[in-house]
């Protein structure tokens, strides 16, 4: 059995109650890289001086794309205030990536005092417009109660949109909400038929998840070898509550043959990124 009890609540709060610029537990707003872009991609061909242009004349998918630059400081000084101007030229035009990306600097404190109740507000206009990060980012502020009161069902309505659009993070987090039951009854399965949505795109959270359910047998039969299998690929991605597990079986020799050198590599691997159980584990092994 994984025990996975310490490591829900370390991914609670690490995942659900940090900003994260539209990815993992709640993405509440986006990581600065992954700030959207505007569905208009910059050619690799033109030149800046042309999307100055562009955009001085209205463009609002040049508006977004330039900000993108200044908001990250890609071939020009990072400069947030520049790209706030240019963001709000485009969302007053409806542009959903360019509202996203203002309620991400609201989220954030990038270049405005922080102010969720106005990153609610952007990210509500571009989520109405079906904008997939927009949809995740409002999922996490109703579910952490920031800009609005916490409300698990309308957290579960924004994303159960994005997810049903392909979004692997909010498979994910719908799957956590599913197996907690909360804004919804819970459902095991409904939880496992999500994180399978997302493991199958590579995500090592939700191969993380599947491997515990595969262990305790929550939504599906118990199966070691499958729950072996998913710990590995999770573990292999850094993901490192699965490095840390990893180690643990091949320390104990439980559904997997027995090695202290294999344990020692992956409870090195999870120590290495912070984990004091591993930290803790290691200590132990090193000791033999």
């Amino acid at each position: 059995m994984l025990n996975t009890n310490f490591f829900n609540k370390l991914l609670f709060s690490f995942f659900l109650f940090l900003p994260f610029l539209a990815t993992h537990e709640t993405r509440a707003a986006v990581p600065v890289s992954d700030i959207s872009q505007s569905s208009l991609q910059r050619d690799e061909h033109q030149s800046f001086e042309n999307l100055i242009k562009s955009a001085e004349q209205g463009n609002s998918a040049a508006q977004v794309n330039l900000g993108v630059m200044y908001h990250n400081g890609e071939g020009v000084p990072q400069d947030y205030a520049k790209a706030f101007e240019l963001y709000t030229k485009a969302a007053e035009q409806g542009n959903s990536d360019a509202q996203v990306n203002l309620g991400i600097m609201y989220e954030n404190r990038q270049g405005v005092s922080q102010d969720y109740k106005k990153a609610v507000e952007w990210y509500t206009k571009a989520a109405e417009l079906k904008n997939i990060t927009a949809q995740f980012n409002l999922g996490g502020l109703y579910l952490n109660g920031q800009g609005v009161p916490q409300d698990y069902k309308k957290a579960v309505e924004w994303y159960s949109k994005a997810a049903e659009q392909g979004n692997s993070d909010a498979q994910v987090n719908l799957g956590i909400m599913y197996g907690k039951g909360q804004g919804v009854p819970q459902d095991y399965a409904k939880a496992f038929e999500l994180y399978t949505k997302a493991a199958e795109k590579g995500d090592a959270l939700a191969q993380f998840h599947l491997a515990d359910m595969y262990d305790e047998g929550l939504g599906v039969e118990k199966d070691e070898k499958k729950m072996i299998g998913l710990l590995q690929l999770s573990a292999a991605q850094g993901y490192s509550p699965a490095q840390y597990f990893l180690g643990k079986m091949y320390a104990e020799g439980k559904g997997i043959e027995k090695s202290d050198k294999k344990a020692i590599e992956w409870y090195t691997k999870a120590a290495d990124q912070g984990v004091e159980l591993a930290k803790e584990a290691l200590a132990k092994v090193n000791q033999k």
